[in-house]
């Protein structure tokens, strides 16, 4: 068996682990009751271009494994392998764009904290999404039909760095305004804020590492590019490549479930209230709010 054939068993492995995670923080954005709407959208994107990442590299994996073919025809020639890869650098522009412009929600969002419910801010971000579509589709076409590869990927790259910069200034903008509008904000102001720098800073390490996985995917590019790599050599690169993303997948809803106390909490169901008693000073049991209204009710009856 070769060295091709073993790695593609392992990468189907490292697929589906990829879609289970993944499937997880999807399922965690849905869970997440305070996100609002433009700060849910963005990250529901980001989830569908890591979908985009997992879903076409697996299908050329099984191509690769169920035809017989080697993988460079299937990667580089077959007409699928072209569909799948173009798929595929769209996920990744679409990922580096959702991470920028969730970052510059949340910088917005330190600045008007209510901002997020006017018609015309969910517009502006609604069409900015669209345009992170497009703009993920010209880059996928550039790198594939036009063979722009180092460049474009580097520009990506920038966006992402751009995008983890952008965060950690609205994370530290929000809790600086948080302690700053004490008696000043209404509560709903305030709020948004913490959400604000709650979401910001669970987020942080999240974005850290995907520029971090992206700047490896860089220097894989360039080592493919300017060592002229053919055949099997060039297959095991790409395959390389791909996987360094699969397992950013893998590991990045972990990453936020470590940070994000309610989001655990709600995951794993550990708030118990019926567990919980609270007690009075001379030591009496304050009823639960079920068991109080249950009382008013029977009472007033």
């Amino acid at each position: 068996m070769s060295i091709l054939i073993m790695m593609a068993y392992i990468e189907i492995i490292i697929v589906i682990l990829a879609l289970m995670s993944n499937s997880l923080f999807t399922f965690m954005l849905y869970q997440a009751s305070s996100l609002h709407f433009n700060c849910r959208n963005l990250l529901f994107s980001f989830s569908i271009s890591m979908f985009l990442l997992t879903i076409s590299h697996g299908l050329t994996v099984f191509e690769f494994l169920y035809e017989d073919k080697t993988f460079e025809y299937i990667y580089f020639v077959s007409p699928r392998g072209t569909a799948w890869r173009l798929i595929h650098e769209f996920g990744y522009g679409l990922q580096s764009m959702s991470l920028l412009l969730f970052s510059v929600e949340r910088l917005m969002s330190s600045a008007c904290p209510t901002g997020h419910t006017k018609s015309g801010v969910k517009s502006i971000f609604a069409l900015l999404t669209v345009l992170s579509i497009l703009f993920s589709m010209w880059f996928s076409y550039v790198i594939h039909v036009r063979n722009v590869m180092f460049v474009s990927t580097v520009a990506m790259n920038v966006v992402d760095v751009s995008g983890c910069v952008i965060l950690i200034f609205a994370w530290k903008r929000s809790l600086l305004r948080y302690r700053a509008t004490i008696g000043v904000f209404s509560l709903e102001q305030r709020f948004q804020l913490s959400e604000v720098y709650n979401w910001s800073r669970h987020l942080i390490p999240a974005v850290l590492l995907a520029s971090l996985t992206k700047f490896i995917v860089i220097v894989l590019i360039w080592i493919l590019i300017t060592g002229e790599y053919k055949g099997n050599e060039a297959a095991f690169l790409v395959s390389v490549y791909n996987n360094v993303l699969n397992l950013y997948t893998v590991v990045m809803p972990f990453v936020i479930l470590l940070k994000h106390h309610k989001i655990r909490q709600k995951l794993l169901h550990t708030s118990n209230q019926k567990s919980v008693e609270m007690k009075t000073i001379d030591g009496k049991e304050i009823p639960r709010k079920h068991d109080y209204f249950e009382f008013l009710k029977q009472n007033w009856a």
